[in-house]
């Protein structure tokens, strides 16, 4: 893949969860009172990051457990002996990797494309369950303040942005 390719699927991504960062602050505070609202702000961040954290500790033992149980399968049986047996050597550095014969390097690429398979598999679960029962059970059916409907409060939103004068400066 390019460099030009990657950096538009970055920049799409980006985009993408920079407009949805905004719009779960949003719904955060309009499914609580006005004296709650930093409390509910606040909670949203701390609890994201740390979700965040959390997630990506989990996402990282995933990998590693699964790229070590997967690499002596792929990983020809010399290139493991000339390494005492500790697949993990061969990940050593990217130096190391440059030094691999193509076959040794073939098993390697595999077991990580196996294991990041792995730890997307795995990111399902919680992600079903969240959209699933607890999500229905946990939120409810909660409308944001002054809501007539998605269109006409966008519609609304947009035409007053759009007749407001601009800020001083």
């Amino acid at each position: 893949t390019s460099r030009t390719v990657q950096s538009v699927y970055m920049a799409v991504v980006g985009l993408g969860i920079g407009l949805v960062m905004q719009v779960l602050v949003l719904a955060t505070q309009n499914a609580v009172e006005a004296k709650d609202l930093g409390v509910a702000t606040s909670a949203s961040s701390f609890f994201r990051s740390m979700g965040g954290s959390f997630g990506i500790a989990v996402s990282g033992t995933i990998f590693n457990a699964r790229l070590l149980a997967e690499l002596p399968g792929l990983v020809p049986a010399d290139a493991l002996a000339a390494v005492g047996g500790n697949a993990a050597r061969l990940l050593s550095s990217p130096a190391q990797l440059r030094l691999l014969p193509p076959p040794v390097l073939a098993g390697i690429v595999e077991a990580v494309v196996r294991s990041t398979r792995g730890v997307f598999l795995w990111a399902m679960v919680p992600v079903a369950l969240w959209n699933g029962p607890c999500k229905n059970s946990l939120m409810g059916n909660t409308r944001m303040a002054g809501n007539t409907g998605p269109l006409e409060s966008g519609v609304a939103a947009l035409l007053l942005v759009l007749a407001s004068p601009p800020p001083a400066l």
